[in-house]
Order: C-alpha cells, then structure tokens, then sequence
C-alpha cells in the first residue's frame, strides 16, 4: 500500500478526469438556477466575451516583447481563468448584493468552461493538428461550447428520471448524481469531442432545478 503511494504521480489527466468534473459539478449544484437564468446574459457577456477581451489582451502584450505569436494566446486563456472564492467569501463579509454573487459566481463558472475550449483549440494550432485560423477556430470554439450545453442537458434529464424511478432510496441518488458528473464529462469529452465543463455544469444546473423534483429530500441533503 506505501508503495503504491511513493509510485503515484499526480498528472494534468487525473486532475482534468478524477477531480474536475465533481468539483465543478458541486459547485454549480449550489447555485440558485432562478436567479442566475435571470442573469445570465451579462454573465455569459462576462465569462465569453471578457475571457476572449483578456485573453488576447494578455496575449498582444506578451507578444509585443517575444514575438512567439499562438503561445502568446495560450498564455493569455490560462491567465484569464478566475476563481472566485475568495472574492465571495468577501462579499458576504460585507453584506454585498445576492446579484453581485451571482455575478462573479456564475461568471466563474462558465469562465473555465470558456478557458478550457480556448485553451484546447490553441494547443491543437500549435501542435499542428488544427489551422490557425480565427473563423475557423470561432466556429470551432461554437461546436464545442454549445455541444456541451447539449450533452449536459440531455444527460440530466435521463438521470433525473432515472432517480424518480428508485423511490427515495437516498444512497442510489447520490450514486446516481455523482455518476452522473463523470458520465456527462467523459462522454462529452473523450467521445463526442466537445466541452466536458459545460456538459457537468449544465447537468448540475438541471438537476438543480428541473431534478431536484426527483429526488427525496434526504437524498438531496
């Protein structure tokens, strides 16, 4: 057992695989769908549009003094994704607007879905499996962030029927839910090729909301 552990080897693929997609899934559990749907123009505005203003922003000023062109940009789409722990826990302190939470959570949220796709498509141009072309790539970019959404909301709904068939029984659901996370990452990811973020945060939205009706209230705490 001790050796199996001075043998293991923490790499970029555990955490994107075993840790991510619970992670990001528990986080967009807690959030209340109503009032970020409410919001969700300016935090989509915020988590896409400001990404893409960072990143290139970042990356014409790194390119400015080395000259390295698409790194440049990779560099810029691993900056701009932020977390915002400890902006919230600062916000509560203060007693700032519920909206403002919202905001920087739900920003925060979609932000390293966003960061992710970009970060892929510009690892692939440099790594010449993809062209290095701005169309190209915002169509690519599209694909993958709105097949996630897709991927994410039809696997929710499946589950979330599922678990009003298993009557309650708490352990199935929460087995369920978290199968539910990894399930929606993989086959988003590894199989169909789009974003497996956006598939686990729009499942953890569904079952949130629409869900949240299938399973027993114990089963939910």
């Amino acid at each position: 057992l001790f050796n199996s552990f001075q043998s293991f080897v923490l790499t970029s693929e555990i955490i994107f695989f075993v840790f991510l997609p619970v992670l990001i899934f528990e986080a967009s559990l807690a959030i209340d769908v109503r009032k970020l749907l409410s919001d969700i123009r300016p935090i989509l505005f915020l988590a896409v549009i400001g990404l893409f203003i960072s990143t290139f922003l970042i990356g014409g000023a790194v390119y400015a003094v080395s000259g390295m062109g698409v790194v440049c940009l990779l560099l810029g789409a691993i900056l701009s994704a932020t977390d915002p722990v400890a902006v919230v826990a600062i916000f509560k302190d203060l007693g700032a607007p519920k909206r403002l939470a919202i905001l920087v959570e739900g920003e925060s949220l979609f932000n390293d879905a966003t960061a992710i796709v970009l970060f892929t498509i510009l690892a692939a141009m440099i790594a010449g499996t993809a062209e290095a072309d701005l169309v190209g790539g915002g169509i690519t970019f599209l694909k993958v962030f709105v097949g996630g959404i897709v991927v994410g909301f039809v696997m929710a709904h499946v589950f979330s029927w599922v678990i009003s068939k298993v009557k309650g029984i708490a352990l199935v659901e929460v087995s369920l839910t978290i199968s539910l996370a990894y399930l929606a990452f993989l086959f988003a990811e590894h199989y169909l090729h789009v974003s497996g973020v956006m598939a686990v945060v729009t499942a953890a939205l569904v079952i949130g909301s629409h869900g949240r009706t299938s399973i027993s209230g114990h089963g939910w705490e």
